[in-house]
Formats: structure tokens, sequence, C-alpha cells
């Protein structure tokens, strides 16, 4: 049997057992979505399924499981298949009053022919919770990880240490904190990620508030270039995020939103195939205006975006500075307790320029018209069914 079918065998027969799982131990009501979606030379299968449950001696089980497989039918190359499925498994037993331990499984498995990249990355740990705090939870966990690519599978250990603060009162400004670092210590190689966001919530009177968030995350990743291969890429991100919202309620059913999001990033990519280290830089700014109000059965949604990308790129050929305006509006109609009617209209004009003193073709405008349109009928508690459609205008002038 070829390995694609052996593979997407073994998905669908995982998600379908669960599925059966989920059916006879769920003590709540667990979530099975089902998505299959058309677009012009792709088909899109998707999966979701999420359970939560009571276990021995009051014990939480809880399976998260994302599938997805896209099959590309273009007229003159074969059909192509990516797939991916995400799993996740958590067993939490509470040992006393403050202290929680948690056996943890994660695994993701990737396919696909475009690119003839296969990989598969599974990691088993235990973590302790520890709550000494109400609003304050520390978490370590140990473990092992398995990485397999190019027919090459690495093993090594497995740490993180992980904050989290939930909506603990600062004067009246609630700060939430999610603070994580994960070594994956392989032979010959160590792979890390180091992130930290933290936010607060202010709400000034009963017709507004205000929220900041601001983020730091730096990774280093070391990965094999090539099957049969000893020779390893190394890609450094560093990484700063700062986002802003302020909700101004108009009326009984309005309200005014104000959204500022700013982003920069420095990605170094070495290996020893290259002379000098590739190193980018990237900044992200936008700030976004939304008006919306409802009155009975309909909503309606108004919005403009502004924003900016500036990516500098070793040598200037390659510098880009984006410009990008959208005009957004939404309407939702709700004819009754059962269904949803609802209409997307976008039009977006992006600009995309490099350095005047090089030659380079690829200045250019581009705008999109996009219509999309839903209906969703709830049959019961448990069971709804969506129906999709979607109209893509794309006009390009160099």
């Amino acid at each position: 049997m070829p390995l694609r079918s052996r593979r997407l065998k073994t998905y669908f027969s995982a998600f379908f057992a669960l599925l059966m799982f989920a059916n006879l131990a769920a003590q709540n009501p667990s979530r099975l979505e089902m998505l299959l979606n058309k677009e012009n030379i792709s088909w899109v299968w998707e999966g979701n399924l999420f359970l939560s449950t009571q276990a021995w001696r009051h014990s939480q089980v809880q399976i998260d499981n994302k599938f997805s497989s896209n099959l590309y039918s273009e007229t003159f190359q074969e059909n192509r298949w990516k797939d991916e499925n995400n799993f996740k498994m958590s067993w939490s037993y509470p040992l006393s009053d403050k202290i929680q331990t948690s056996t943890l499984i994660d695994s993701r498995v990737f396919s696909d022919e475009n690119t003839n990249i296969e990989f598969n990355k599974h990691v088993a740990a235990q973590e302790l919770s520890l709550n000494f705090h109400p609003k304050i939870s520390i978490k370590p966990a140990l473990g092992w990880t398995v990485e397999e690519i190019y027919g090459r599978q690495d093993q090594g250990w497995y740490s993180k240490v992980g904050l989290e603060i939930n909506k603990l009162d600062m004067g009246g400004y609630l700060n939430s904190t999610d603070a994580n670092s994960v070594i994956r210590d392989f032979p010959g190689r160590k792979n890390q990620e180091h992130t930290f966001f933290t936010g607060w919530v202010r709400q000034f009177s009963d017709r507004s508030a205000d929220s900041v968030r601001v983020g730091y995350q730096f990774s280093e990743n070391r990965y094999y270039l090539s099957k049969g291969s000893n020779n390893l890429e190394e890609v450094t991100i560093n990484a700063r995020f700062v986002n802003n919202q302020l909700i101004y309620q108009t009326g009984e059913a309005s309200r005014f939103s104000v959204m500022t999001e700013f982003k920069n990033r420095e990605i170094s990519q070495s290996n020893p195939t290259l002379v000098v280290a590739n190193r980018r830089k990237e900044i992200f700014i936008s700030n976004q205006f939304a008006y919306l109000f409802q009155v009975g059965p309909v909503g309606a949604n108004w919005g403009v975006i502004f924003s900016q990308t500036i990516n500098d790129n070793p040598g200037e050929q390659t510098d880009i500075d984006g410009l990008q305006a959208a005009l957004t509006s939404s309407l939702e109609f709700r004819p009754g307790k059962w269904d949803v009617l609802w209409s997307r209209f976008s039009y977006t004009k992006y600009e995309y320029n490099t350095p005047e003193k090089e030659v380079n073709d690829d200045d250019r405008d581009e705008q999109r018209f996009i219509i999309d349109t839903s209906y969703r009928h709830r049959f019961s508690s448990f069971f709804e069914l969506k129906l999709k459609s979607q109209v893509y205008l794309y006009h390009q002038i160099f």
C-alpha cells in the first residue's frame, strides 16, 4: 500500500476512534466539526474533535484532534495532496488544593506532495501545576520528544517552564500573562523557544474600555537540510509585539473600536551552503477602525484598515515597502433561534514598492474584491450544518 494511503488510513481510523470514544465516555458535551470546502483548484477536508470528561478519582481528560487534507487538482499536473494531523491529550490529576499533575501527549504529522516534505513530531511529558496564588500558576514539565524528517529520526529530552497569570487585579487593571520556555535537546543539536506575552484590561466606565498587550519571542532551531545530509540549517527569530484596543459603547446596541498593532521581527538564516548568513528585518504597523450595531435580528459591521509592511533584506534589491488599505462590511440576519444568514464584502488595495534606485519590475498595485456568504442551521444543541460560498476578484497593475 502506498505511504500516503497508509497515512490517511491511520489518520481517519484514529479520528473516528476518538469520535466513538467521545460518544461513549463524554460526561460533558464534546465538539465534533467536519468541513468540506471546494475552491478553484483544490478540495479541502477538515475535522476537529474536542473532548473533556471526568475520569478516575476526580481526574480530568481532555482530547483535542485537528485533521486537514488538501487535494490540489490542476489541469496539466497530477493530483497532489497536503495532509496534517495535530493531536493533543492531557490527563490532569489534583495532588492537593495547590498542586496538580498532568500527563501530556502532543503529536503532529505533516505531509506535502507539492514540496516533497514529510515530518512528524511527538512529545510525551509530565507537568506540575503549582498554584500558590488563585490567579498565578507555575508549570514546569519534563519529558521525551521524537522528531522524524527526511527518513532521519532524532530523540531527546523535552523540558518546559511556564507561567500563567489569569486576570490578576493590579489597581483596577486586570493582568493576564503567558510565558513559556521550551527546550528540545537532541544529540548534536538543540532547539529552543522562549515566549512572553502580558496584557492589561481596564474598564473605565459602563461605555469605555481599553486593553494593551505586549509580547516577545526568541527561537533558535536547527534543521537538517536534505535527505541523507548531516548539514544543519540554523534559523533564529527575535520578535516583539504591541497591541492596543479601545472600545467605546456608543449606544445600547452599538459600539466603536480602534485597534493598533505593531510587530517587529529579525530573522537570521545560516547553513554551510551560504557564504554569508541571510538576515531580514520586518516591521508591521496596522490601524483598524470598526463600528457595529444590532437592531433586533439584524446586525451590521463596518471597518477600515490601514497597514504598512517593511522588509529590510540583505542587499537593497529585495527590500520591499507594502502599503495596504481595506474596507469591510458585514451583515448578519437571524430569522429564528436555529438559523443565521451572514454576508461580508471587502475591498483591499495593496501597493508593493521597492527601492527607487534599483531596477526592479516587481513594483505593482493590487486590488481584491471578496464577497462571502454563509447560511447556518442548527438541528439540535449537538448538530449544525453550515453552507458557505465566496466570490474572489483579483486585479494586478504593474
